[in-house]
Order: structure tokens, then sequence, then C-alpha cells
């Protein structure tokens, strides 16, 4: 455990990748994922679980995958026996490839996400925003060309024909990043999150980004990140328990750290002062203060030529 949290120390994002089924994956993993979690990096388990003939090892599976659910943020599943669907006529060992590379492409693509500029970018903070507490989630990538050609990128992208996954109507977390060359219009962007919500029209969270990419032109990618959604593998009352747990309220250091704009109680505008209309002064007024001035003047000198004469007087 000393060795596992020295050597992810300070990691922000952590994708654990195990076949399920046998001792170390099933076994190790969920242990893993926690101290992760603990140390308050954002965990994404992907995992791969065994063929429909490998009963037991796959009921291994099911049961480390509801542990995988409560300890990772989220949880990508491939399940091998779909590998039929896509590279059945494939030798072996390719066909078993398929599935790595395509953990390779979501790690990969996620991360090119959050680290590279784009138009509308994505950070971390928003991968975070929508994958924390995710439950069972699907990753799924689409390219198109030609006419139709992001309704093909999408229709690709959330038809993830490897992932364990039965729907994505209930998904309640979605996140978006379309990728195209200089022709890539605003339209084809509205266009693409449009297709996408209609598919999970029950979403609460979606957060989108675009990136222009010069060796894309003529052609559109879509990524596209669910959360939430129904697997075969997760009871109702599992899948139901995870999406109660993703609304828990945001922690008061995050809510400090990034403030929601608060409500403020209405001001009214202060009432309009009356200005009294100043008439100017009377003429009558004027000769009122005028002769009042002389009043003054005349006591003055009356009381000047008294002391005068009693002064002399007095000599």
């Amino acid at each position: 455990v000393v060795e596992i949290k020295a050597e992810l120390d300070g990691a922000n994002l952590v994708f654990l990748v195990a076949g399920l089924g046998g001792g170390t994956g099933t076994g190790a993993m969920p242990v893993v994922a926690e101290i992760t979690r603990e140390m308050g990096a954002l965990t994404v388990g992907c995992v791969t679980i065994p063929f429909t003939i490998e009963m037991s090892r796959r009921e291994k599976s099911r049961t480390a995958i509801s542990q995988l659910a409560q300890s990772c943020d989220s949880v990508v599943i491939i399940d091998n026996s779909k590998l039929r669907e896509v590279a059945g006529n494939l030798p072996l060992k390719e066909a078993l490839n398929v599935a790595n590379a395509l953990v390779g492409a979501f790690v990969k693509n996620l991360t090119d996400t959050i680290t590279q500029p784009s138009l509308v970018n994505l950070d971390y903070a928003d991968l975070r925003a929508v994958m924390e507490r995710g439950g069972v989630s699907s990753i799924g990538i689409g390219e198109g060309d030609g006419e139709d050609r992001v309704e093909k990128a999408v229709a690709q992208a959330l038809s993830t024909p490897l992932l364990d996954v039965r729907d994505i109507s209930a998904s309640y977390g979605v996140l978006v990043h379309i990728v195209g060359g200089e022709d890539l219009t605003l339209e084809e962007v509205a266009v693409a999150g449009e297709l996408i919500m209609d598919k999970v029209p029950n979403t609460k969270r979606i957060i989108w980004g675009a990136k222009v990419d010069n060796n894309l032109t003529g052609m559109v990618r879509v990524m596209a990140v669910l959360t939430g959604v129904e697997s075969p593998f997760l009871s109702g009352e599992e899948t139901q328990r995870i999406r109660e747990a993703s609304h828990v309220e945001t922690p008061v250091e995050e809510r400090e750290s990034r403030p929601e704009p608060a409500v403020r109680p209405k001001v009214e505008a202060p009432k309009p002062k009356t200005v009294t209309k100043v008439e100017p002064p009377k003429k009558e007024a004027k000769k009122e203060e005028k002769s009042s001035s002389m009043y003054i003047w005349i006591i003055l000198i009356v009381l000047i030529l008294a002391g005068l004469l009693w002064y002399f007087k007095v000599i």
C-alpha cells in the first residue's frame, strides 16, 4: 500500500486497466481503486470480462464489477464475448488485440481531450464533473466523412459494440468532444450535440468541447462519454445506489473555490426626491432688506455722535 501511494502521489487522474475473472485483476484492482480515490484522484477503471463459455471466471467478474462500481469513479466494461461481432474472422491473437487497442484509444482520447488546447476547451474539472461517482460508463469514439459525416460519427460513437452496456438512455452524465478539420462548421457541432442529447434525454450533466485538427480535413471525429448507464452486470438496486451517490453535494472547500452565484435580495431603486422650485425674491423683499440696512446705519451714526458729545462734555 505504501508503495502504491508513493507511486501515485500527486496524480489527479488514474486509469486502472485489468482483465477480470482471475486473481490479480479481480482481487487487487478494487483495493488499488480505493487507495487512489482516498488520495483524491479521479479513478477510472477499464476492464475486460471473460468469454461466455468461461462460466466460473465470468461469475467472478460479476462480483468484481460490483466492487469496482463502488471503489472507482467510473468503470468501462469490455465484453470479450462481443469480439465475435466485430473481429470474428480475425486470427485469435489479432482479435484479442482489438480489445487492447480499444482500451488504449479510450485512454489516449480522454487524456488528449483535457490536455491539448481546443477551440472550446475541456479540462480536468469538466471530466471530473461528469465521471466522478459515474458508475458504469460508456466511452465511444466514432469517425465519419463525406455526406452526413456527423451523423455517421455520432452513430459509431454511440454503438459501442464491445462495451457491456444495456441501455444508455438513462445516462445522467455526458461529455462530448468533436474534432474536425478547418471545414468543421458550427452547424455540424450543434447537430452532433443534438443527436447525442436525443439518445439521453434525462441527463443531468452535459459538457462539450470542440477542436480543429488540420489532419482531419473532410472528416469528423466524435468522442462521447456517458456515465450512469445500465449494465447487465449490475442489478437495478446497485445502479440506483450509484446514481443517488452521484448527486451528493459538492464539498464546502470546492464550493468556496468555485462559488455558485448567490441570489441577491431585490433592491428597490431610491425614490426620486421632490425638488421645490425656488422663486426669485420679490422686489418688496429687496426693499425691506434695503430699508433695514438704512436703519442699522442710522443707529450706528447716532451712537457715534452720542459718544463724541459725552467725550467733549467730560473734557
